[in-house]
């Protein structure tokens, strides 16, 4: 992987002091030894390069692939692909114009690599991020419903049903959510089919208020979060009435106003996120 070499010819001219961190897990052992900061650090410039967020599933797939991938990688390799870490600090007091300069470098390099090295994880799941960003399921006017945002809302589905353990939906589950939002999301409010767009950055602030939350508030969102899906009633269907319910735009408003005061933001950059989630 070659683009950490080249983002440093963008960087040099930026002199950052980079403050020592807490040692964090270790993921892939060896030396040097890949850490969750690295694992997650790759994700962090992924989401901001597509300015969108992964689902958990991503994550987790992302995480085996380098697993799988970098065991028996080579010294220079694990050092080229730690240099991620490094990259999001140094990131942190840049301005917008900056940024975006580390922005195009790092789009053409993932394109690249990915073509060139298809044992590189985190270019091969960008290709995988950009196709599911870029293919929209349905449209109506400015609002876009895609791939990324549908698989955000699936699992957000499965966690209104029990938000402490959400639930992983059959793939039955998931083809009717497809079938349903994709023909219905015109047919729904206007305020349904823009929390449904970009659903996939709304899906990452619901979980950062989630973590964030005090009891008597979680207490509250599970109580609206469970009238809207519930898997063991007999009464329950996945259909355009429930799922457009479950697209409860007040609450989702609610919680993501309630991330946003900690910091966090749909697309923007945060560094140093004040809430650890997955």
């Amino acid at each position: 992987m070659k683009r950490f070499f080249l983002l440093s010819l963008v960087i040099c001219a930026f002199a950052y002091p980079v403050l020592a961190q807490p040692v964090d897990k270790i993921v892939v052992s060896g030396e040097p030894p890949i850490s969750m900061d690295v694992i997650k650090s790759h994700i962090k410039l992924m989401e901001f390069v597509l300015n969108a967020r992964m689902t958990t599933a991503q994550k987790n797939r992302f995480l085996e692939d380098v697993k799988n991938e970098c065991a028996d990688m080579e010294k220079s390799a694990r050092e080229d692909f730690l240099q991620a870490m490094d990259l999001i600090k140094k990131m942190a007091p840049m301005d917008e114009t900056q940024k975006e300069a580390v922005r195009s470098v790092l789009l053409k390099d993932y394109e690249e690599s990915a073509g060139e090295d298809e044992t590189d994880p985190a270019a091969q799941l960008f290709l995988k991020l950009q196709e599911s960003c870029g293919k929209n399921l349905a449209q109506n006017g400015s609002f876009t419903f895609a791939i990324q945002a549908l698989e955000a809302f699936e699992e957000f589905v499965g966690f209104s049903q029990n938000p402490d353990s959400p639930q992983i939906l059959t793939p039955e589950q998931k083809d009717l959510i497809f079938k349903v939002t994709s023909a219905a999301f015109s047919k729904f409010s206007v305020d349904v089919q823009e929390t449904l767009a970009g659903f996939d950055r709304k899906w990452h602030l619901i979980k950062c208020a989630w973590a964030a939350a005090k009891d008597d508030m979680k207490g509250k969102w599970a109580e609206t979060l469970k009238k809207t899906v519930n898997f063991e009633s007999p009464d329950f269907k996945l259909n355009e009435t429930t799922i457009g319910a479950v697209a409860n735009p007040n609450l989702i408003k609610e919680m993501t106003t309630f991330a946003a005061t900690l910091g966090e933001s749909e697309c923007g950059w945060v560094a140093t996120s004040s809430v650890n989630i997955w």
